[in-house]
């Protein structure tokens, strides 16, 4: 009993310091849907979040590969945010554009939903801002 009570201790230190580790995440949904140890490996080194991992599911479940994920994570890191890009992605996905085009759109504008706004096609099936 008491050590449970210095590691429960230890947890709450950590989330009381300002340790921005997630050290509970969740990485189950990912594991079910087809990503690799090698990936989920990749997640626990970018500190990915438990909100992260919904967004990830969702781009798994449009198909995306696991190597694609781990880009679009660690680009929302590089710009110091959590990635919620997922919905504006997966209308890419399905909208026709390829894993090379929104790897590209992903590394061009701040976020590939850029701040909750929508993005719409040009003419030339360019995206752009609605």
């Amino acid at each position: 009993m008491r050590h449970k009570l210095m590691l429960l201790g230890v947890i709450v230190l950590f989330r009381v310091s300002g340790c921005d580790k997630h050290l509970l995440t969740d990485y189950r949904p990912l594991d079910r849907r087809g990503c690799g140890p090698a990936t989920s490996s990749n997640f626990k080194t970018l500190n990915t979040a438990d909100v992260e991992v919904s967004q990830l599911v969702k781009l798994k479940q449009a198909g995306l590969t696991d190597d694609a994920c781990v880009t679009l994570v660690s680009e929302a890191h590089q710009r110091r945010h959590q990635f919620a890009s997922a919905d504006s992605a997966v209308n890419l996905i399905h909208a026709g554009y390829t894993e090379p085009v929104i790897l590209e759109i992903a590394k061009r504008i701040n976020s590939i939903s850029s701040a909750g706004t929508p993005l719409c096609c040009d003419w030339w099936g360019s995206p752009i801002r609605c």
